[in-house]
């Protein structure tokens, strides 16, 4: 965009230079000679050099390996808005909306998180202000925070990022002292901020009582220096147990430190005993070229290299650590190794674990495929076994539609017998789970019944899924039973309990939805099941007051409570 601004302030120069019998038009573009647009890219952002070769067809041939817009770095609003409009996003399921969120977050650029909350569509959840804060993304935090994001787990994620500074920020907001957060921060490694935070105001209680999840972090993200000054505490009498001592070898084998050898030669020396759990642990975190020279390390100090290694290198689609332990004769005995794949989606695990003819149940594995959105999975369990074997029909649809994918739903459907997917109301509350517009309009389009209890309407309150909410209102999916409609808002106000996200927002949509549709909230109901149900202080104090208003409000107009038309 400044390219653009300097173009137009050199329209003089640039129509001098080109003037002449063989030209009649200009294009300020061209006053940008290559080796000149070099020096100023050089002093841009890699973003910005993205938005760069949208100048003209020269800049996007010179800088045609910046191609990625990084939503985790600041990006120019006018390009964000062009590309993450309303349109654009709602279509997304709502696990990829939040994605977007979260990365937005991290960027500390206000202006692109606000327009990315409005077109997701949906309410932040914690996970996007822990995502801030653990960035140093102060001002993305402050502006969550001011929008109703809950500051749950705010101070422990901070710790894990390392910022003082974000740390300093949730105190100033309120946040109470937890032993979680010099857990994260020794986790990660950031020492000072570990001692730091030990230094704050606690009750000595708790100290005690979690020295050993404190331990194990820091074997697992400190150096051993520090661990061995944490074990020097006047508190390690605590570690005598043999269970709280089996923590630590495991979180210093899979330590990303340099020393990590060292630590588990020293935890051994201190009494720490040889368990699996250390070697899954490696198969579990490390990178696929670490782990097989950790474990062959972990062997030959007599650490027991079992299945439960299997199961954790399938469970987080270590491929080429499945490789080395298959080939090492570590074996599962069941078929849970292959159903952990396929929960995650790892196709490349499963076709490890298929090439050794380790257990396989083809009909679990594609459900837990089809329930993990995983059409790549799907196609290549049918490729392998045959559709027949699989015998997929309305519960892996649902399973489909719950991760949000009308297209895994739409591949099982097409594929089950006659009869084999019933199309029932049920369905609709699986593909709200999904937050999936696609997933919705799918079943639409089938002739799927729409139920009359209000539940897709309760699930996408419960997620702070607006655009799920609108999509349904749009298809026309009652709001209630007849007549009953305004109960919705109670049942709505029960399920968010424990959600971590501003309760409000939905529950205005949907008593703004039940007033369009010339329907009375059951406001009482609603108030009663808010003291009830709702265990976050502040979240209920909110959706206590809010309701209050809404009832006095009723009140002085004359209405009466209960339900009919308005």
């Amino acid at each position: 965009m400044a390219l653009r601004d300097s173009g137009d302030a050199s329209q003089g120069a640039a129509t001098a230079l080109l003037r002449g019998p063989e030209r009649e038009h200009t294009d300020a573009s061209l006053v940008f000679i290559a080796e000149i647009v070099e020096r100023v890219a050089s002093f841009l952002s890699p973003n910005d050099v993205t938005c760069l070769r949208l100048v003209s067809k020269s800049t996007a041939s010179q800088f045609s390996r910046h191609t990625t817009l990084r939503l985790s770095q600041p990006v120019p609003h006018w390009a964000f808005t062009a590309h993450w409009s309303p349109s654009a996003c709602r279509r997304l399921p709502l696990a990829r909306r939040r994605r977007l969120l979260r990365l937005t977050a991290t960027s500390n650029h206000v202006p692109n998180l606000a327009f990315a909350v409005f077109s997701a569509g949906c309410e932040p959840p914690a996970d996007v202000l822990h995502a801030a804060l653990a960035s140093g993304a102060l001002q993305s935090a402050a502006w969550l925070a001011d929008q109703g994001c809950p500051l749950l787990g705010a101070l422990s994620a901070a710790a894990g990022g390392g910022r003082r500074d974000a740390c300093e920020w949730c105190f100033e907001r309120g946040c109470a002292w937890t032993h979680e957060a010099p857990c994260a921060a020794a986790a990660e490694g950031h020492t000072q901020l570990m001692e730091w935070l030990l230094q704050q105001p606690s009750r000595p209680v708790q100290a005690l009582v979690l020295l050993p999840s404190l331990l194990a972090s820091a074997a697992r993200g400190c150096p051993l220096q520090a661990l061995q000054a944490l074990w020097g505490g006047s508190q390690h009498w605590l570690l005598r147990v043999e269970p709280r001592r089996a923590l630590l070898p495991p979180a210093a084998a899979a330590s990303p430190t340099p020393d990590w050898r060292q630590k588990v030669e020293w935890l051994e020396s201190q009494g720490c005993p040889r368990t699996e759990e250390a070697a899954a642990e490696v198969a579990s975190l490390c990178p696929d070229a670490e782990a097989p020279g950790r474990l062959a390390w972990l062997r030959a100090r007599r650490y027991p290299v079992t299945p439960a290694a299997v199961r954790a290198a399938a469970a987080a689609g270590r491929a080429r650590t499945l490789r080395w332990l298959l080939s090492e004769a570590v074996r599962p005995p069941d078929t849970q190794a292959s159903g952990l794949a396929a929960q995650g989606g790892h196709l490349a695990a499963l076709r490890e674990l298929q090439a050794a003819r380790c257990p396989m149940a083809p009909f679990s594995t594609a459900l837990l495929a089809a329930s993990a959105g995983s059409l790549e999975t799907l196609e290549w369990l049918e490729g392998v076994f045959g559709a027949a074997a699989l015998d997929l029909g309305e519960r892996a649809v649902e399973g489909g539609l719950r991760a949000g994918s009308a297209e895994v739903a739409a591949w099982v459907a097409a594929r089950a017998g006659e009869g084999e997917v019933g199309l029932r109301p049920g369905l609709w509350a699986a593909a709200a789970e999904g937050g999936s517009v696609e997933a919705l309009e799918w079943l639409e389009g089938r002739g799927c019944p729409m139920p009359d209890d209000g539940s897709p309407y309760v699930v996408a309150c419960r997620q702070g899924d607006m655009a799920t909410l609108d999509a349904l209102q749009a298809l026309g999916c009652p709001l209630g039973p007849a007549g009953r409609e305004g109960l919705t808002l109670a049942r709505a106000v029960t399920a968010l309990q424990r959600r971590p996200l501003s309760p409000l927002p939905p529950l205005r949509w949907l008593a703004a939805a039940l007033a369009a549709a010339g329907r009375r909230a059951e406001w009482a109901a609603a108030r009663d099941a808010a003291e009830r149900h709702l265990t976050d202080v502040e979240a209920r104090q909110a959706v206590l007051t809010w309701l209050d208003e809404q009832m006095d409000e009723q009140a002085e107009s004359g209405g009466e409570q209960g339900l009919g038309p308005g």
